[in-house]
């Protein structure tokens, strides 16, 4: 699909299991004795099964493992806070790796620019206060994720020729980096409950006790992750898949103030992210100076992607009328009143929607109109790789984080294969 040869589900996968300690037996989605720990969470909100109850009452069948490829369905969520504490990719990785002769990591610096002789990248161009450094190699990885990895490239004299004229910038390659940025927006819906949810009080007595309670145990609401049940929902009944994710949080915002806030008593939220949107949006220098932030334009709301989230606000307001999850809500904080047509809830969705900070393909893989070949190398320039979120051509149907550590996972096969081999 789109000229990215060799990236499908089969070729993949591997790699995603490379990544995972799956706490639990290996199967043919999972494995064991990988870097990152995966599986249940510690801690679990009491309206959990309620919500999966509430689901499957509405004909959404219940997934025992979500990872199996039909993401139709509702189901508990995999962390990796497994034992109470997240551990990410500093903890796991970047741990194993620090004490390798070959590793330098220079803290406070910002990267300007990737150094370019002819036609080659040979290094970058960094600042460290107000010190300008240089750090020459034979290979250049560009990894500053998909807002900042065009910056970096567009800086370099690597993007859309006219844009780069503008900003003063020498033309080093004409490609379409910044472009096609993808991220995945989405609607809330909040609704009082009777229980307590991370929206009871939360004063400092309220914090020292969850601390010590975590400290101790590993559980309470501190070995918690936000979301404690997902599904994935079909906007339309007769839809191939599902293209709605929904997540539900044990807290409520108050969307009616104008600025968004905890909801004041115990709530609880359900919300729905379009999976593969439609909305492209792009990413743009502000000047060439490495310290201006760069503008982002993510052109949210398409048509299509309205249409879907108006389905899911109807599809949610079934689900929190079910039992045994309705009976459990005292009221509604979101929206406050039942909006009465399509104009309704799409003046809604365009007043409060937002971003999942899943933003991906500012540096897309694929064909010859493509920034990166299917190997990641910048078309054009010698000895450049991306490889972060913004090499996808279209972005993944759910959370980017175990799909950017696999991409890592595979370009390192690469870089053995092209750079250390030769």
């Amino acid at each position: 699909m789109a000229g990215a040869t060799g990236w499908g589900w089969d070729a993949l996968l591997p790699y995603f299991l490379r990544a995972e300690d799956y706490q639990g037996p290996p199967s043919q989605w999972h494995r064991n004795g990988g870097p990152l720990p995966v599986g249940r969470a510690n801690e679990r909100h009491g309206l959990s099964d309620a919500v999966l109850a509430a689901f499957q009452s509405i004909g959404v069948p219940r997934l025992e493992d979500y990872c199996a490829g039909d993401q139709f369905g509702v189901y508990d969520v995999l962390t990796t806070a497994v034992g109470g504490r997240r551990r990410g990719i500093a903890e796991t990785y970047l741990r194993q790796a620090r004490g390798r002769p070959n590793l330098q990591i220079v803290k406070q610096t910002l990267v300007d620019r990737i150094m370019i002789e002819k036609g080659c990248a040979v290094g970058v161009s960094v600042v460290r206060g107000d010190q300008g450094l240089e750090f020459r190699a034979p290979e250049t990885i560009v990894s500053a994720g998909a807002i900042q990895s065009p910056a970096i490239l567009m800086r370099s004299g690597i993007g859309p020729a006219s844009h780069l004229r503008d900003h003063g910038i020498a033309v080093e390659a004409d490609l379409p980096v910044g472009l096609n940025l993808q991220d995945h927006c989405g609607l809330s819906a909040s609704r009082f409950v009777d229980v307590p949810t991370y929206n009871s009080p939360f004063g400092p007595w309220t914090i020292g006790k969850a601390l010590a309670r975590w400290v101790l145990t590993r559980h309470g609401r501190m070995a918690s992750p936000a979301v404690h049940v997902m599904a994935g929902l079909k906007s339309a009944p007769d839809g191939r898949e599902a293209d709605i994710s929904v997540s539900f949080i044990p807290l409520a915002i108050d969307f009616n103030s104008s600025i968004p806030a905890m909801a004041a008593q115990p709530g609880i939220t359900l919300g729905g992210v379009c999976m593969r949107p439609e909305s492209r949006g792009a990413i743009r220098l502000r000047s060439r100076d490495p310290h201006a932030k760069p503008v982002i334009d993510h052109r949210l709301l398409a048509e299509g992607d309205v249409r879907r989230l108006t389905q899911f606000g109807k599809i949610i307001e079934e689900v929190f009328a079910a039992k045994p999850l309705a009976d459990h809500i005292i009221g509604r904080s979101f929206p406050h009143e039942v909006p009465r047509s399509d104009a309704e809830w799409e003046e809604i969705i365009r007043q409060t929607a937002g971003i999942g900070y899943h933003a991906v393909g500012t540096c897309r893989m694929g064909g010859e109109d493509s920034v990166l070949d299917p190997r990641l190398r910048v078309r054009g320039i010698g000895n450049l790789r991306v490889v972060d979120a913004s090499i996808m051509p279209f972005i993944v149907s759910n959370n980017t984080n175990a799909a950017t550590i696999a991409i890592a996972e595979r370009a390192s096969d690469f870089f053995q294969e092209d750079v250390m081999d030769t």
